[in-house]
């Protein structure tokens, strides 16, 4: 098979051994360092508002968006007095968790408190393991109420059946997120693998990027938390996480929006940089999957079989590497051969 030469048995050996895909989480891969991680969460803690123990939204300059659909709070409603219930305050609690324990306390405690009054987003709150209907909805900005000029919202969904799932990346995320809970493995493997098809090196490029002409640097933590939450080691992984700490601006914050060429543009934003820290939240993502030992690979189909393959030729070159062995350090006969 290798003409009698042991070291080109070895070396073939080596070979087929180098095509099989690595499953194993590596040290040396990319992590944000202690000081990347300390100054996202200053980020978030600057924004904190202990009387209402919430964190507003952005320090993006300019009217909020929402004037839009709340025409009598104009010239009122900014990015830095407007606060989100969910998701920016959920997030923000969770993602603080093992890093400010008081900031995170105080703000589920206000969390809690306010879902009590207008209940759940119907779609958010899966990322801690709770259930959410099985058809995602599409959404609706809610305005809760004004306490001394801080503006409180929340975005529930509840309104028309998304028909096209499949092309958002985040929603595709959060359904990996709902299948894996209740107990479909392999449902949530593949809705985890759409919205990774949509990763193109800049960011997740979905629907909503292709209309509004920039990425949502926020799909790229969820995806990389989704894969740790399922205990799947998708192949860009570092990749990703690299690209994502990219974005960190210097105030600590992760920035919201990437352009088209996947350079940041804008500010940062709480639900970013929350959902960036939640991806390093590991008592969490223990608790949610407590049978997950690290990550592993989740490759697509080809990928696969491409493993069990060569890991088939591997088992079948063994005994005859073993046999050349043998025969060149002179013990083939005395253990073959009668």
């Amino acid at each position: 098979m290798f003409g009698g030469n042991p070291k080109a048995s070895f070396i073939s050996l080596l070979l087929i051994l180098s095509l099989i895909p690595q499953s194993c989480y590596d040290p040396a891969d990319f992590s944000p360092t202690q000081e990347q991680i300390r100054r996202a969460v200053d980020y978030l803690i600057s924004h904190y508002n202990p009387e209402l123990q919430l964190i507003y939204e952005s320090e993006q300059r300019g009217e909020h968006f929402l004037v839009e659909e709340y025409p009598e709070l104009s010239g009122k409603l900014y990015f830095n007095n407007t606060y989100w219930i969910y998701s920016d305050n959920l997030f923000a609690y969770l993602a603080l968790e093992p890093f400010s324990p008081y900031h995170s306390q105080k703000i589920k405690q206000k969390y809690d408190q306010l879902v009590l009054k207008v209940g759940l987003s119907n779609l958010f709150e899966v990322v801690m393991g709770k259930n959410i209907p099985d058809t995602i909805k599409t959404a609706k900005n809610y305005y809760y109420g004004n306490f001394n000029n801080c503006y409180i919202f929340y975005e529930r969904h509840d309104q028309d059946d998304y028909e096209d799932l499949e092309n958002y990346g985040d929603l595709c995320l959060y359904k990996a997120l709902d299948l894996f809970f209740a107990g479909c493995k392999k449902g949530a493997e593949e809705w985890l693998y759409k919205a990774y098809s949509k990763f193109d090196g800049k960011g997740v490029y979905d629907k909503a990027t292709e209309v509004n002409g920039y990425y949502a640097n926020y799909k790229l933590a969820l995806l990389l938390y989704t894969s740790r939450v399922l205990g799947l080691r998708i192949p860009a992984y570092e990749e990703i996480e690299r690209k994502l700490w990219s974005m960190q601006l210097s105030n600590g914050g992760i920035c919201a929006l990437a352009d088209l060429e996947g350079n940041p543009t804008g500010a940062a934003n709480c639900e970013t940089t929350s959902l960036t820290l939640m991806v390093y939240n590991e008592r969490l993502i223990a608790k949610l999957n407590p049978h997950n030992h690290g990550l592993d690979w989740c490759e697509s189909p080809f990928e696969f079989l491409k493993w069990v393959g060569v890991t088939l030729l591997v088992i079948a070159f063994l005994p005859f590497i073993f046999k050349e062995f043998l025969k060149h350090y002179g013990r083939y006969d005395r253990i073959y051969v009668s």
